[in-house]
């Protein structure tokens, strides 16, 4: 069954925010470098770093964004990024703490996903492969309406 047009615009056009966070991202990223491990205490503004910000909002709209597709047409996202069945969870929590006030300041779910070292490359990789996969979706949606 075809996914119909307006669900794939829109399942695009979360992309492109997602994708436009993690430019942002990429920039601070050279900007301020690497937070220290001191940096990532509970006690430390790095929660208020334009930089944490911009990964926030990146990796929340690249869940909502893989969610959806799963959820429009039933696809298998781990046909199309591999490494999201292992970050899934992990990025479901940091969402839900990210776009949901949270009843402690310093809520885990923030933190969690920031123990994995290799998260940012997962991240980086799902990122890409859903939005490669989004473009070939809209290839193939317009050639098929032409």
């Amino acid at each position: 069954m075809k996914m119909n047009t307006e669900m794939l615009l829109s399942l695009h056009r979360h992309w492109v925010w997602a994708d436009r966070m993690k430019e942002l991202f990429e920039f601070y990223l050279k900007k301020e470098g690497l937070p220290s491990p001191e940096s990532l205490a509970p006690t430390q503004p790095y929660l208020l770093s334009s930089m944490f910000t911009c990964m926030s909002l990146w990796y929340g709209l690249l869940y909502v964004t893989c969610e959806g597709i799963e959820n429009a047409q039933n696809v298998n996202i781990c046909d199309i990024a591999p490494a999201y069945p292992k970050n899934k969870a992990s990025l479901r929590r940091f969402r839900n703490a990210m776009c949901h006030v949270q009843p402690k300041y310093w809520t885990p779910k923030l933190f969690n996903i920031l123990k994995d070292a290799n998260v940012v490359d997962d991240i980086r990789s799902i990122h890409e492969q859903v939005g490669e996969w989004l473009k070939s979706q809209l290839r193939s949606h317009i050639k098929n309406t032409e």
